[in-house]
């Protein structure tokens, strides 16, 4: 039978090893591993792998968001890594809101959204921030219902509901700017100037791309998109 928790302990101390020896291979770590249970063993003899603790835990799960995706394709590695920023970016996001305010990323954004386009369309709203129209619909009916927006009807158009923030939705949006001022600046880690242009340069040139397929062709499949983007 298959010992799982001597390979769960064997990959912990596989990624405890290539923290400290990151450019040595599997012949360094046998002997690394050898030389390390016998310290363990002592006197007694018995080379044991240690037990499973929050510092192994800690070592194996760094080592695997730090290298993980480098088995994969450039291509491959570039959309884990983006799709791995936006979750440590609303794990940071949720820390600065959560502190004071009752207030979610995704209702962050839509009060941002709606104080800088004065007077949305519901619909457009919802689309400017990237979500399905249930999802965007909840959204707003939590938000109305904290009295942080309100929806007028349209004088153009009577079927056409109009967002507006409240006072109290206003009041709440500068302190959420308050309370996430360094969340940028914690992002890009310490970048340099010139790595900052750059990488900028980089995302607008992808975003304006998704966007581009998200406003016209979002409802195409997958393999529609890519022959009508990639191979035209």
């Amino acid at each position: 039978m298959v010992n799982y928790e001597k390979i769960a302990d064997l990959l912990r101390l596989y990624g405890q090893f290539e923290e400290e020896h990151s450019d040595s291979d599997f012949s360094a770590f046998g002997k690394w591993l050898a030389h390390t249970q016998h310290q363990e063993s002592g006197k007694k003899g018995k080379r044991v792998l240690p037990k499973a603790n929050k510092e192994t835990n800690d070592s194996l799960v760094l080592h695997q968001l730090k290298h993980m995706h480098q088995h994969q394709p450039p291509n491959v590695q570039i959309a884990i890594l983006v799709g791995r920023l936006n979750k440590f970016s609303r794990m940071y996001m949720k820390k600065a809101l959560g502190e004071d305010l009752a207030l979610t990323p995704d209702e962050f954004q839509f009060l941002a959204s709606a104080a800088f386009m004065e007077q949305a369309r519901k619909s457009d709203l919802i689309a400017i921030n990237v979500v399905e129209l249930t999802t965007g619909v909840e959204i707003l009916k939590r938000m109305e219902k904290m009295k942080y927006i309100r929806q007028v009807q349209s004088k153009e158009d009577k079927r056409t509901k109009l967002i507006l923030l409240t006072g109290k939705g206003r009041k709440t949006l500068l302190q959420a700017f308050s309370n996430i001022q360094d969340l940028a600046s914690l992002l890009t880690a310490r970048l340099h100037d010139s790595a900052v242009k750059q990488l900028l340069e980089t995302l607008e040139y992808l975003n304006d791309f998704h966007a581009s397929i998200y406003v016209h062709d979002k409802e195409e499949s997958i393999e529609g998109i890519v022959r009508k983007r990639l191979r035209t």
